[in-house]
């Protein structure tokens, strides 16, 4: 179930996070854009963008998870054990904070495109980080989810939504860890969002070809 979820949770994390990036490149394509920020400031435009998108995957996986694990209780192929319920909350939550990190580095990286074409080089470093620790988590971590490796991982952000989980199916983690891999996501997010907002705000009204990270840093000092 772990391992489902964890191929659920990278998918929707992909998808999701990528209408959020098209939706950044074909508002500053259409020049849209800037009507609207003539209302609202870059850094609330973008935080409203992974609000809303995530609230959608949300619904929708939540909606998808329960169609499954009832259709499976109605055919009697899965027996669902007592911790069934605190481990859909924590995936849950593992998956929100992981769409909240992935998103908003997808939202702010497609600010620097001009062009849909642009859009997956620009989104590649986010895609690429997403399915290595994919791979790790299900490669590296399952076979040993108690050594060095899979605790490390449990603390480094991008790839604590999908260890975190699949060490506490296998019962590998202590509530300690889990706090603490929490703590330091929220610390990310909050990290991501700060650079995110400034580098969004000084890229998003730039025409022409594509922006460095840098130029759209200092656009805004």
């Amino acid at each position: 179930f772990a391992n489902a979820w964890i191929i659920l949770m990278l998918s929707g994390i992909c998808s999701y996070g990528a209408w959020l990036l098209t939706g950044v490149v074909e508002e500053k394509q259409s020049r849209v854009v800037e009507v609207v920020l003539s209302t609202v400031r870059p850094r609330d435009l973008l935080v409203g963008k992974v609000i809303g998108i995530g609230l959608l995957a949300l619904v929708q996986i939540v909606i998808l998870v329960a169609a499954g694990i009832i259709a499976a209780q109605i055919s009697g192929r899965m027996s669902l054990p007592p911790t069934t319920v605190g481990a859909v909350a924590q995936l849950l939550v593992w998956f929100i904070l992981g769409f909240a990190l992935y998103s908003t580095a997808m939202g702010f990286l497609g600010s620097l495109a001009s062009r849909m074409e642009e859009a997956s080089n620009a989104s590649m470093p986010v895609t690429m980080t997403a399915t290595a620790c994919y791979l790790a988590s299900i490669l590296l971590v399952t076979d040993d989810p108690d050594g060095a490796l899979a605790m490390a991982m449990t603390f480094f952000s991008p790839s604590a939504p999908m260890v975190v989980p699949l060490r506490s199916a296998l019962d590998a983690i202590q509530p300690w860890e889990i706090t603490l891999s929490i703590v330091l996501m929220l610390a990310a997010i909050w990290v991501m969002f700060v650079v995110g907002a400034r580098v969004y705000a000084g890229a998003i009204l730039q025409t022409g070809s594509r922006i460095r990270i840098r130029d759209a840093w200092r656009a805004r000092s």
